[in-house]
């Protein structure tokens, strides 16, 4: 009879904790404005062999700690190819060349040219050169008259220079007349170098001469050709080749 009475109060005193339990979380989350959603949790009383399910107040969910990252930058443009270089603009010529060709003179055809020649032996018996007189100007009265040797095919060797008045050519003075004095200037024939006196050792030049003695007698022992060749205003320069340089110079003059 006293275990009944125990276990009778026992039952009434679990009951008690039981409605209280449930009666106070009632009245804990009635007045809230949004209650959490329950979950059921299982209470085990001891001395009853009943297990007791209340509903237990779920916790709000921890917020989320995941950042939301901002979008990549889109990726960067590839690089643009250079730019191809500016067109240079084309170099002025210089204002005074331009000027210069501006006011340059146009080439005028001589109003006199008339050359008279002659073959000769210059540079050696051997070899066949010409004799060369030439008047070319505007007119013949201002012409310049040259008397050159030259070879068959290559410049002059050796040039004079006189004005046409040296050779008393006027503007009275015919075309024929002027070819005939040119013809005059040309030698018959080159002379021997043999003929020429001889250079002692340690005596002044025979002659007025642009060889040195050893060139000289050298041109002497050859018995090498010597052409004169004679302008009006000047005395008679005659040349020969020199053996050194073989060159034309002067042999003898006057």
């Amino acid at each position: 009879m006293r275990t009944i009475v125990v276990s009778g109060g026992v039952l009434v005193i679990a009951t008690a904790f039981g409605l209280g339990v449930v009666f106070g979380r009632f009245v804990l989350t009635r007045d809230l404005p949004n209650p959490p959603t329950a979950i059921n949790e299982v209470v085990t009383v001891p001395g009853v062999g009943d297990y007791v399910t209340v509903p237990s107040p779920a916790f709000e969910a921890a917020p989320s700690l995941s950042v939301t990252l901002p979008a990549a930058p889109p990726p960067l443009p590839a690089s643009a190819p250079p730019e191809p270089p500016l067109a240079t603009a084309p170099r002025l010529q210089d204002g005074r060349a331009q000027a210069a060709a501006a006011i340059a003179p146009s080439p005028i055809e001589p109003g006199c040219a008339i050359q008279v020649s002659q073959d000769a032996s210059v540079r050696s018996w051997d070899m066949t050169d010409k004799v060369i007189a030439t008047a070319i100007g505007q007119t013949c009265a201002t012409a310049t008259i040259n008397l050159s040797l030259e070879p068959p095919d290559g410049a002059a060797l050796y040039t004079l220079q006189a004005p046409a008045r040296d050779f008393g050519i006027t503007e009275a003075t015919s075309e024929e007349e002027v070819r005939n004095r040119l013809s005059q200037l040309l030698p018959r024939e080159a002379v021997r170098a043999g003929s020429y006196p001889e250079w002692h050792a340690k005596s002044p030049a025979p002659t007025r001469t642009e060889f040195s003695r050893d060139a000289y007698e050298t041109v002497r022992a050859a018995d090498a050709p010597v052409i004169c060749l004679k302008l009006p205003t000047g005395s008679p320069r005659c040349i020969a080749a020199d053996p050194v340089s073989n060159r034309l110079k002067v042999f003898s003059r006057g």
